[in-house]
């Protein structure tokens, strides 16, 4: 029984309708954002664009996969392909839509709020990355593996600003009382504020309350959005799926749930169900809202009756999740137990409650970022590479050697596509190349190109039928053993006194920033998790028999790092006096879930 990893009671009060969120876009490595300038406006919601290529890019994606998981299913069932009812499309088409809806109405309330992020604010987060990474070369390799660029990047980091003072600003609208703070702490602090003082973690503990109370405010305010946006559709085609998303699904009270707010629901557990859109899937899935809000109504008279009262600032349906959330709280932080249930607890988990040996330890390291003699090096190996790539071994050697994994299984294959798409290197070099061609090497973020074009359109000078080959640049032995004695160097210097992990860490100078991975773990059991290796049952067993300030150097794939082993707990078997407060939590959280089934 992990009791170190447990926290609140079995949440039956999860809420089962959440609005849908935005659907992943798995996008070629290549590709880039074209210039908003160049798309077509579909809609606009409170003047936020939704533009038509996103929207169909987005669809194409989702279709592919959805067509794939059909398929599975049918033959994982052994289904009748021509009876199995598939997804409706107007379904599939809300699902994408949902998404995009969900992300412009994020964007309606952020202004609203009154969010904003500076350049300076966005160029500081995106230089503490860098300097996480070792520096730019660091984050280019890193994002080179991810498929993405800096413009990339920086738009992200630039959200994820905004949807953190958002949050800032709706947690301004929210009390908490002491009270509040002290049964929080009082509930948690045998698990993750455990060893900790209230004093320690007060502000912790009640930000922790806030942003939970906050999430529930922002799915209140957003769907608010959705239900009064003033919306203008540009493109006729898409108003169907939109008219559907505002349909109401099922309606019970003063409760109602549009497909907006099902939808990813019903995609989740129409494949998990795999039995096809029947009409008897229809009514399990108004079955199971309908069953989920009557125990959440049951729930809101008992915590009504108990002298809390619903939030008004909130919907219908989130009052309910707002209720619950306090409620659970209350009963959780009023428990007494008796000697009886907490004797009881204790003998069934005997040992459970012991202090388990434990480590911990400083990670400090880098990760192998090539340089500028491996890039020649690996440019010099491409160069002789293309003496023996002909058009007709062309796929054969893509296979063999390509690192793209999109595209390597395919032969290199990147079919018909429009050169506009792709980095600037690449597109310049393609719509310099004739047809049947093979040109390289070309160098881009992601490594060296051997390009094959097929076919280009005639009638169309941006469209080319397209194969190709990646070389990425990786760090060499001498590299690797350059990078390796740096890391050393730190070693020395703490291991003479000459340097500590506090130096590190406060340091502002940047003095520190070409050591990219820098982290630290406390209290790790044997077989647990360390940050950045990973479980090693050869690393770990170094590690316990390792002394106090004893180090442990690791040569990873893609990284060498060193730990230090900085404290180590030795086992101790604890008595019942010694855990009763612990006993009573556990028995809080027992009760509290029995009672909350029983509802």
């Amino acid at each position: 029984m992990a009791f170190k990893k447990m926290g609140r009671p079995m949440k039956v009060i999860t809420v089962f309708i959440a609005i849908a969120m935005l659907i992943p876009v798995f996008m070629s490595a290549y590709t880039y954002f074209s210039n908003r300038e160049k798309k077509t406006v579909m809609l606009k919601i409170d003047g936020e664009k939704i533009y038509k290529e996103d929207f169909d890019k987005k669809y194409d994606n989702f279709s592919k996969q959805i067509e794939s998981l059909n398929e599975q299913i049918i033959k994982a069932k052994n289904l009748d392909k021509e009876k199995y009812q598939a997804l409706p499309e107007e379904l599939v088409k809300g699902y994408v839509l949902a998404g995009q809806v969900y992300e412009a109405l994020n964007k309606v309330l952020i202004n609203e709020l009154g969010a904003r992020a500076s350049k300076k604010e966005i160029e500081q987060k995106f230089k503490e990355l860098e300097d996480q990474l070792g520096g730019s070369k660091g984050l280019i390799t890193a994002l080179n593996a991810q498929g993405q660029t800096v413009e990339n990047l920086r738009e992200t980091i630039k959200m994820f600003l905004l949807n953190d003072k958002k949050l800032e600003i709706i947690k301004q609208k929210i009390s908490v009382t002491d009270k509040e703070i002290e049964e929080r702490f009082n509930q948690r602090k045998f698990t993750e504020y455990e060893d900790k003082s209230f004093a320690e973690v007060k502000d912790e503990v009640k930000d922790d309350i806030l942003n939970e109370k906050a999430k529930i405010y922002e799915k209140s305010l957003i769907e608010n959005k959705f239900n009064n946006a003033k919306i203008s559709i540009s493109d006729k085609t898409i108003e169907p799926a939109l008219n559907k998303l505002k349909e109401v699904f099922f309606e019970k009270e003063e409760y109602k749930f549009t497909y907006m707010d099902v939808l990813s629901q019903i995609v989740n557990l129409f494949f998990k169900q795999g039995n096809g859109y029947t009409e008897d899937f229809q009514n399990m899935i108004k079955g199971l809202i309908e069953t989920d809000l009557d125990k959440k109504i049951r729930i809101r008279d008992k915590a009504i009756e108990s002298g809390l009262t619903l939030n008004q600032d909130l919907l219908p349906k989130y009052q309910l999740e707002y209720i619950a959330e306090e409620y659970v709280s209350k009963l959780i932080g009023s428990y007494v137990a008796t000697e009886e249930e907490m004797r009881a607890i204790f003998n069934k988990y005997q040992g459970a409650f012991d202090i388990q040996h434990t480590v911990s330890g400083e990670i400090i390291g880098m990760a192998y970022i090539p340089s500028d003699d491996d890039a020649k090096e690996t440019e010099n190996k491409v160069i002789e590479l293309m003496k023996t790539i002909t058009k007709e071994n062309f796929a054969d050697k893509a296979r063999e050697l390509s690192k793209d994994p999109g595209s390597a299984q395919n032969g290199g294959d990147l079919g018909k596509a429009n050169i506009n798409n792709f980095v600037p290197e690449f597109r310049t070099a393609v719509a310099k190349a004739e047809a049947g061609s093979i040109v390289g090497p070309i160098k881009t973020q992601f490594g060296y190109h051997i390009i094959l074009v097929e076919e280009k359109d005639e009638n169309n000078k941006d469209i080319a039928t397209l194969k190709h080959i990646l070389i990425k640049v990786e760090a060499g032995e001498r590299t690797k053993e350059e990078i390796k004695n740096k890391v050393l160097e730190i070693k020395e210097l703490i291991t003479s006194n000459k340097l500590t992990w506090e130096n590190i860490t406060s340091d502002t100078t940047g003095k520190y920033n070409e050591y990219g991975i820098k982290d630290h773990f406390s209290k790790v059991k044997q077989n647990d998790k360390l940050p950045v290796v990973g479980y090693d049952k050869t690393v770990n067993s170094k590690l316990f028999s390792a002394k106090v300030g004893d180090f442990i150097e690791i040569s990873l794939d893609d990284s060498f790092v060193i730990i230090q082993k900085t404290e180590d707990t030795p086992y101790k078997k604890v008595s019942y006096n010694e855990v009763k407060e612990k006993l009573n939590f556990i028995a809080a959280t027992d009760y509290v879930t029995r009672h909350l089934l029983e509802i």
